[in-house]
C-alpha cells in the first residue's frame, strides 16, 4: 500500500528549502563601494563585511541583511519626519564606520547605526 502522506511531506520539504534560499533583495543591485548616490546609480544597496545595507522599494526604508537574513529595518522618513524641502525619499547613503550617513529630501540628514538600525535625525538646512 502506498503512503500518499509521504509524498506531501517530501514536496513540502522541497518547497520550503527553495523558499528559504531566496534572497530578500536583488544581488545585482548591490555595490561594494561605500557610498551610493541614488540619483545617478542603478544600485540600491551597499555590501560591507558580508552585511548588505539595502534601500527598499518605498525609497524610505533601509534594511540590513546578514547571511541573507534580516538584521534590522528602519524607515528613515517616519523616524526623522518628512523633509521641509524635497521629496520624502532617500537620495544618498554613505557607509562611514559605525554609521550610515543618509541624505533625504533635498537637504536633510540622518545617521543609522549599522549594528542596531537606530536612526537619528542630524538636521537640515
Amino acid at each position: 500500500m502506498k503512503k500518499p502522506y509521504l509524498y506531501f511531506i517530501f514536496q513540502f520539504l522541497i518547497l520550503s528549502t527553495s523558499f528559504a534560499q531566496q534572497k530578500l533583495y536583488d544581488e545585482k543591485k548591490i555595490t561594494k563601494e561605500t557610498e551610493l548616490n541614488l540619483a545617478i546609480s542603478n544600485y540600491r544597496g551597499i555590501e560591507n563585511k558580508s552585511i548588505v545595507y539595502f534601500l527598499e522599494n518605498d525609497n524610505q526604508t533601509l534594511s540590513a541583511y546578514e547571511s541573507g537574513k534580516l538584521k534590522w529595518k528602519t524607515n528613515v522618513i517616519k523616524v526623522c519626519g518628512k523633509p521641509k524641502v524635497g521629496e520624502a525619499k532617500i537620495r544618498y547613503i554613505k557607509l562611514n564606520g559605525k554609521v550610515l550617513n543618509v541624505t533625504f529630501g533635498k537637504h536633510s540628514w540622518a545617521e543609522v547605526d549599522v549594528k542596531s538600525g537606530i536612526t537619528k535625525f542630524i538636521g537640515s538646512d
